[in-house]
């Protein structure tokens, strides 16, 4: 992506999270569905975490040996064409972004920047949207504070990608069923386990509470005499 390109995507993700906010929405799913997207996902988390593209690179919708080595292949070249980029992916995480993501990645960088700052907690789901999320966490590590996510993937890059996520405080999926999906599935699976969670934070009754209830025998007792 050009530079237009990349801001354009970003504003797409924004935009959308800003009508959710208007709508008075708390909380939102962000997946993908697409092919191919999980080698440009990969060469990205490779650049951002020094991993070699082997260690990323997994077989997607359902690669073979061949098309697995043909990938790593690929995001080893395209790490090669932009190795000053990549040298630099601490400080310049846009500029990483703009090398090797896509459109619809960039998007979802965008919706989560938004969605810290429109306070919307944001339910992640599968390697290409955790990737993304990082990509929002190293652009504005604030953006850390809305992310939830939601499930494990087989994909052997999504381990890598949470495993930075979790560094700066983000918790540990719930969900681990080998689903490689992305498109929003296991993310909305965890949506009444998070409403449920939220539930006992703010109505359930503390253990300090509890002991201090009226005993109903002692009512009784005093009711009798």
């Amino acid at each position: 992506m050009d530079a237009e390109q990349c801001a354009k995507a970003l504003d797409v993700g924004r935009s959308a999270i800003a009508a959710f906010a208007e709508d008075e929405i708390h909380a939102v799913v962000l997946g993908e569905v697409g092919i191919g997207n999980t080698t440009s996902s990969s060469a990205l988390l490779a650049a951002m975490t020094r991993r070699r593209p082997i260690q990323v690179c997994g077989r997607g919708s359902g690669l073979d040996e061949a098309g697995l080595e043909k990938k790593v292949k690929v995001v080893e070249a395209a790490l090669c064409r932009h190795q000053s980029i990549v040298k630099k992916a601490s400080e310049s995480p846009m500029d990483v972004l703009q090398a090797l993501g896509g459109l619809e990645i960039a998007a979802i960088v965008g919706a989560v920047l938004q969605a810290r700052e429109d306070c919307i907690a944001v339910l992640v789901d599968g390697f290409i949207a955790t990737v993304a999320a990082l990509v929002a966490v190293r652009l504005d590590p604030r953006s850390a504070d809305c992310l939830f996510l939601t499930t494990r993937s087989p994909e052997p890059g999504h381990a890598v990608a949470m495993a930075e996520l979790m560094k700066v405080g983000i918790p540990k999926p719930p969900l681990d069923m080998d689903m490689r999906l992305g498109e929003g599935s296991a993310a909305a699976l965890c949506i009444p386990i998070m409403a449920a969670a939220a539930n006992v934070v703010s109505d359930m009754i503390t253990l300090a509470e509890a002991l201090s209830l009226p005993n109903e025998e002692d009512d009784t007792s005093s009711a009798e005499h």
